[in-house]
This record gives structure tokens, C-alpha cells and sequence, in this order.
């Protein structure tokens, strides 16, 4: 019968989490505070968007999620839309 102990040095990853943590805050309040409408797409439907897509549209959070996207596309401009989609 006898004792194991096992030591591990985690101070490496603390740092790395810490690193990533920063730059996630520092991303959000980039993408929060941007000047230019931010959205992905999936599925023709915006899934993610930062605050300026609901000033530039006037929409609501529910709203442009429930909607196509090319209810928000000039027809003039869908054609280039649909391409760059496919």
C-alpha cells in the first residue's frame, strides 16, 4: 500500500483563459459599439447582429430574427446578394 501524488502546474492555462476572456470583452465592445451593421446568416435568416442592424433598420430583436433576409435587401441589390450567398 503506498501514497501517489500527482502536482500539475496550471498557471499556463490560467493565463491563456484569462487571455481569452479579454479579448472576448474587447470583441463584444467592438462589436457593440460598431458604426456598421454586423449580422450572420444562416439559413437566409439573420441568427446573430450587433446593435447598429436595429437602428439601420428599425426593426426589433424578434422581428429580424422572424424574417428572410431578403426582406431587407433592395431588389436591385438582390441579385448580387444571392450570388455572394451561393
Amino acid at each position: 500500500t503506498g501514497t501517489m501524488f500527482l502536482l500539475v502546474d496550471i498557471t499556463q492555462e490560467k493565463r491563456y483563459r484569462e487571455a481569452l476572456k479579454q479579448s472576448e470583452e474587447k470583441y463584444k465592445i467592438l462589436f457593440d459599439n460598431a458604426q456598421e451593421g454586423i449580422v450572420v446568416i444562416q439559413n437566409r435568416h439573420l441568427v446573430f447582429f450587433n446593435p447598429m442592424i436595429l437602428k439601420l433598420t428599425g426593426y426589433n430583436s424578434i422581428e429580424l430574427q422572424s424574417m428572410p433576409i431578403n426582406n431587407l435587401i433592395h431588389d436591385a441589390d438582390f441579385h448580387v446578394i444571392e450570388e455572394v450567398y451561393a
